[in-house]
């Protein structure tokens, strides 16, 4: 029997959002919560730039595999990162910056592996 050799099959690499990155200075993507959690289409949009942003090494040093050990500064940054690029409704509260902070040790497995 012989192989059919073939072009390599072509697989969907990891979500980039680039559009999100391209955002104007004042353009803003809002994300509604409801019963302290993100809600609709935007939802879905938020959760996968969370995952873009805990997957660069530019934003969180890869040698850190528990996110308890990334120092407060950095997570004030990467709140940073995130507030530039969406805004939330009804309002911006302390329990939605831990809902996403509390999102981005998933978008590492809870271990940042």
């Amino acid at each position: 029997m012989s192989e059919i050799i073939g072009p390599p099959k072509r697989v969907r690499g990891h979500t980039r959002k680039q559009a999100i990155w391209d955002f104007e200075p004042d353009e803003r993507l809002t994300v509604t919560f409801e019963a302290g959690q993100p809600v609709g289409e935007e939802a879905k949009e938020l959760t996968s730039f969370l995952g873009t942003v805990a997957k660069m090494s530019q934003h969180i040093d890869i040698s850190i595999k528990d996110w308890r050990k990334v120092s407060d500064e950095k997570k004030d940054a990467l709140w940073s990162i995130v507030k530039e690029k969406f805004e939330f409704a009804p309002v911006e509260t302390e329990e939605i910056k831990l809902w996403v902070m509390s999102d981005h040790e998933n978008g590492r497995h809870g271990n940042m592996s």
